[in-house]
Formats: C-alpha cells, structure tokens, sequence
C-alpha cells in the first residue's frame, strides 16, 4: 500500500499528508479486518494484509498519535497472536529501528529521522 510512497522517498520526494493519510486510514480499516481472523487465516499479501512497518512509518510520519497508538496496539496483537514468546516491546523497538532505513538512500531523510524519533519519544519506546 505504501511502495510507490516509500520509493518516492528514495527519490527524493515527500509524500503528500492527504494521501498517506487516506493510505493510512484504509490500512488501518484492513489491518483491524485481519486481526480479527485466526492467525492462519491472516494473508501474506500486503495489499489485504498492511505491514505494520510501513503503517508505523505513515503514524510517524504524521505525527498522528491516535493512528500510532492503534498501529502499535495492532502490533501487540500481532505479537501476542504468535506461537513464539517474543517480547512486543522488543519487536516494536526493532520495528521503529528500521523506519529511517525505509529512506537511507535518500538525498535528505533526516525529516524521516526526525519524525521517528518524535513517535518514539510520544510512545515511550527505548533503545
């Protein structure tokens, strides 16, 4: 859902507010749809089933706190629904790591940074 925003990044441009907002807002729609069914019912296609990266690096992005507290309660569920004991905190550390590499070749991603870093700090999350 959010490939042709995330390779515009790569190249340089910022994605418009408006539309990763309507992204996000679908994602968020279809991603509450998924947690509702049993995990092997879950798809691995992106378009029905929404990273939760990519809906962490639209929240940050944003700013938008509501949609990042309910992206990082979805990633609860996603971990709490798994048969291995990993540590939600653990995993949402790694997850929010990782963002500001969604635009490392970028000319200028430190904005990307910037807005990771404040999500972090909003959700309590440390390194």
């Amino acid at each position: 859902m959010f490939t042709e925003m995330i390779q515009g990044i790569r190249e340089g441009r910022r994605p418009s507010p408006a539309d990763l907002k309507r992204r996000l807002d679908l994602a968020i729609v279809k991603k509450g749809g998924i947690l509702q069914q049993p995990r092997n019912c879950w798809s691995a296609d992106t378009k029905i089933n929404p990273a939760t990266k990519h809906m962490l690096w639209a929240a940050s992005i944003l700013g938008d706190m509501e949609a990042l507290n309910t992206v990082v309660g979805m990633v609860e569920i996603e971990v709490s629904s798994g048969s291995d004991n990993q540590d939600f905190r653990e995993i949402l550390s790694e997850l929010f790591r990782e963002l500001p590499d969604i635009a490392r070749d970028a000319r200028d991603n430190d904005w990307l940074t910037n807005a990771v870093n404040s999500a972090v700090e909003r959700i309590g999350i440390k390194f």
